[in-house]
């Protein structure tokens, strides 16, 4: 007897449904032995109907046995664990995406004229692996290939733990060296805007262009105007080298105008707008020192921004008082250079680049490797939190130079 069993299919309840609507219907696939189940869900009656047909003839055909398990049976069961730490909090949105993105390259390349994510487990050996490898390197990128490859290892320890018929790790025998070997000698490609050996020559002009027609008080719809709101997003992108991510959800009262200094402490998800109180990454937790000229034009924009419906106390608020979408913020960055005559390719994280290269260029990156005494008890927070904290001076005083460049 199969360990495996088929629940009948439900409607999810209307608060359970999520912002795609992929889920409106389920059901469960459940293991006697483990008392877990694998969720399958479904946007319509017709989808959930064909999906649960499918696990049942998987029964049926004891197609979670090892001699029958293929490698979508394993994929399914890492995808639950992800989607589980997804709703715990232990995984971003983001990051979920990524992994279906990765598993969506790779399920339908085929060998022996069988799709990848029908291929029988305990057909997997090291001759496959290196075949797949080698089609990674030759048809992907370096970037999608690390990615892929990296989740086909998970994919395959997680088949390895539920013992459909193959050993933990086997995917590190197979021979990456064509793919290290590109990886070494992968070029990467400089932004336009920041081509040159001195980053000042092209971008300054034009970036200060930039900035100046942000300042003008467009009207783009009736009764709402704009004022200064995109000359203060694109100055605090520059000197703070921040991620959009990293931009779009900050607070009025994130910023220490006494002390120039910019908590990050959150990030948005793009995509959905979920709101992540925690930074990108584990180190970019903490404190960016601005320069006070750039306090003086945050103070001024606080002050214009006492007019605007706004009241979660956002820094950069949509028209309706709503962390402003992405897809607009890029859409008005690329108007602006193209205002200002630049007509190559540019992109967001190409004007956060220019914060880390202009610092490089101009010998701003020496940093002091003790802490100051500090004025303030918050000045002392600052200093506590995060790993490698730079000297406060320092980092102002090297703002201040940038600042200096910009109009």
């Amino acid at each position: 007897m199969n360990k495996y069993i088929v629940r009948s299919v439900s409607k999810t309840p209307e608060s359970r449904i999520n912002q795609k609507k992929d889920n409106i219907f389920y059901f469960d696939i459940y293991n006697t032995e483990t008392k877990k189940c694998v969720r399958v869900t479904g946007s319509s009656k017709e989808d959930i109907d064909e999906k649960h047909k499918i696990a049942e003839d998987k029964i049926k055909n004891k197609i979670f046995t090892t001699d029958n398990a293929i490698i979508n049976d394993a994929w399914l069961f890492l995808e639950e664990e992800f989607k589980g730490e997804n709703e715990q909090g232990f995984m971003k949105d983001s990051t979920l995406r990524g992994y279906r993105s990765d598993w969506k390259a790779i399920e339908d390349i085929t060998f022996n004229e069988i799709k990848l994510k029908n291929y029988l487990i305990k057909k997997i050996d090291v001759d496959f692996l290196d075949d797949f490898s080698e089609h990674l390197t030759t048809y992907f990128t370096v970037r999608q290939n690390k990615a892929s490859w990296n989740l086909f290892g998970r994919i395959l320890n997680k088949a390895a733990k539920k013992k459909m018929g193959i050993m933990r790790n086997i995917h590190l025998s197979a021979d990456r060296e064509k793919f290290n070997k590109r990886k070494k000698n992968e070029i990467k490609e400089t932004p336009p805007i920041l081509q040159g050996a001195n980053p000042t020559e092209k971008f300054l002009p034009t970036v200060n262009k930039m900035l100046e027609l942000s300042k003008c008080k467009e009207k783009n719809t009736p009764g709402y105007y704009v004022g200064n709101y995109y000359y203060v997003m694109w100055r605090t992108l520059l000197e703070g080298s921040l991620a959009i991510s990293e931009l779009l959800p900050l607070n009025i009262k994130d910023y220490d105008p006494i002390n120039h200094a910019l908590d990050i402490n959150k990030t948005v998800d793009i995509h959905t707008g979920k709101i992540n109180l925690k930074p990108k990454t584990p180190d970019r937790d903490g404190v960016v020192f601005m320069s006070p000229e750039y306090t003086k034009i945050y103070l001024h924009w606080v002050e214009e921004l006492k007019t605007w419906n706004n009241p979660k106390g956002l820094l950069f608020p949509s028209r309706v008082g709503t962390i402003k979408s992405y897809r607009r913020v890029d859409l008005q960055f690329k108007n602006f250079f193209k205002k200002a005559g630049f007509e190559e390719r540019i992109t967001l994280h190409d004007f956060r680049s220019f914060g880390s290269k202009i610092r490089e260029f101009m010998g701003l990156d020496e940093t002091a490797q003790e802490h100051l005494r500090h004025a303030t008890p918050q000045m002392t927070k600052y200093y506590q939190r995060g790993k490698n904290w730079k000297d406060a001076e320092k980092q102002i005083a090297a703002s201040t130079q940038i600042a200096g460049l910009l109009k």
